[in-house]
């Protein structure tokens, strides 16, 4: 088992519920792909204060009840030595693995070991270097567990227990995010899971409430592992 370790600060994905599967990449092929797996589960449950500042509230862990996105897919970047990719389209590197469904995932309730981590989505990949990790969600959502004040006179703004409000997610588009850092391998015919182990301590210090929007940036770390099975 080969088991390294890749830090990235991403919006954290997390499931309340069951396992999905994706679509294989191009249809199964044993000489050229590999099977991939993508599984979440959180670590890091001491709580955190956000430093508080004239246009920023200071959000506690205790004071969040839910953060919830919703995973549509997940998309790797493939190394090509001498080729030019372009953003998106044709001669893209960005290979796609899509839902069959939509996804619900809650950040809060994210199982707390490995042996229960959740199974996001499940594909194949062409078999090669793979150095970033896009995700897009839908329909971003932060509950707190108590009313929330921020600000004062004109600007102040009271996010109240209970009700769900949309965040921001950093980056060019509100619908997906990156994580940078991730680095796998996918050898033809293997198998390789890749689990998003979320910091809670640490995610909660980017959670920034102003009097006119919620913003998210959490910390994921991610763990790779080429021989699931072994």
């Amino acid at each position: 088992m080969n088991r390294s370790t890749l830090t990235a600060t991403v919006v954290a994905l997390v499931a309340t519920g069951a396992a999905c599967s994706g679509e294989r990449i191009g249809g199964p092929n044993s000489e050229t792909d590999g099977d991939v797996r993508f599984k979440i589960h959180q670590e890091g449950m001491a709580s955190a204060v956000l430093a508080s500042s004239p246009m920023a509230g200071s959000v506690a862990l205790t004071q969040v009840q839910s953060i919830e996105v919703t995973l549509t897919r997940i998309e790797a970047l493939r190394s090509t030595e001498g080729e030019e990719g372009g953003e998106e389209g044709e001669g893209s590197p960005w290979v796609s693995i899509e839902l069959g469904a939509p996804v619900t995932l809650d950040l809060v309730l994210l199982p707390t070991t490995p042996e229960e981590a959740i199974t996001l989505a499940t594909g194949s990949l062409e078999a090669g270097t793979y150095s970033n990790l896009r995700f897009y969600v839908t329909d971003a959502a932060m509950t707190f567990s108590e009313d929330v004040s921020i600000g004062g006179g004109p600007v102040a703004q009271t996010y109240a227990a209970g009700t769900a409000y949309p965040f921001r997610i950093p980056g060019p588009m509100d619908t997906r995010f990156m994580v940078p850092t991730a680095s796998f391998e996918i050898g033809a015919g293997g198998a390789t899971e890749i689990d998003l182990v979320f910091d809670a301590a640490l995610s909660v210090q980017a959670v920034i409430a102003t009097p006119f929007f919620l913003l998210m940036t959490p910390v994921l770390v991610a763990q790779v592992d080429d021989d699931p099975d072994a």
